[in-house]
């Protein structure tokens, strides 16, 4: 009751066909952190003040480090 959440599913479906997981497991690929990061991305900041636009800088960051990671650990 009152908590707010961001529903991947339908924006996961609607992707370009790219594999967003990896096929040995559920966790996300490279492709899928940057989807995910877009989505939440878009739904919690609007980029029109600044310190929407440093939470954004951040976020993208943080999605750097998330992909850097997820390729060095993928098999």
């Amino acid at each position: 009751t009152g908590v707010s959440y961001i529903d991947l599913t339908p924006p996961f479906r609607e992707k370009d066909g790219k594999p967003l997981f990896f096929k040995e497991d559920i966790h996300f690929n490279p492709a899928g952190h940057e989807a995910a990061a877009r989505i939440f991305l878009d739904a919690l900041t609007p980029a029109s003040d600044t310190h929407s636009m440093i939470l954004r800088s951040a976020i993208v960051l943080v999605l750097a480090v998330a992909t850097a990671a997820a390729c060095w650990l993928s098999p």
